[in-house]
C-alpha cells in the first residue's frame, strides 16, 4: 500500500507539470517541469525524503529493467544505427567525455568550498 501512495504522488506531481506545460506553453516538456516540482518540494521540506524512500529503493533496484525497452529498439533499429555508426560512436564517446570532465570540476569545486568553509570555521 506504501508504494501505492507513492507512486501516485510521483504520478500528480507529473500530472501538475504536464499541466502548467500546456496552460503556459513553456518550451519544456512537462515530465521535466515535474522533476523540478519535485526537487522545489523536497529541497522546501514540503515532501520528506521519506515519504517516497521505499519507491526510489524499488526503482533503483530494479533499474536495468528500465533499459529493456531500450535495448530492443537498438536491436530492432540495428540496420539504421549501422548506418550512422561512426557518427553515434563519436557522439557517445564525446558526451561520455563532457559528463565525466564536468562532473570532475563539480567535485573538485565542491570539495575545496567545502574545505574552505572549514578553514573559516577554525
Amino acid at each position: 500500500m506504501k508504494l501505492l501512495r507513492q507512486i501516485l504522488i510521483i504520478l500528480v506531481i507529473f500530472y501538475v507539470g504536464q499541466a502548467i506545460q500546456l496552460t503556459t506553453h513553456i518550451p519544456i516538456p512537462g515530465s521535466v517541469i515535474g522533476m523540478i516540482l519535485l526537487f522545489l518540494l523536497l529541497s522546501f521540506h514540503v515532501i520528506s525524503i521519506d515519504l517516497l524512500k521505499e519507491l526510489s529503493d524499488f526503482c533503483l533496484s530494479n533499474l536495468a529493467f528500465f533499459f529493456v525497452p531500450i535495448i530492443v529498439s537498438v536491436v530492432t533499429a540495428k540496420d539504421k544505427i549501422l548506418h550512422i555508426a561512426p557518427q553515434f560512436l563519436a557522439t557517445v564517446v564525446l558526451s561520455t567525455a563532457f559528463v565525466m570532465v564536468a562532473t570532475g570540476l563539480a567535485a573538485q569545486f565542491l570539495l575545496r568550498r567545502r574545505e574552505a568553509k572549514s578553514n573559516e570555521r577554525l
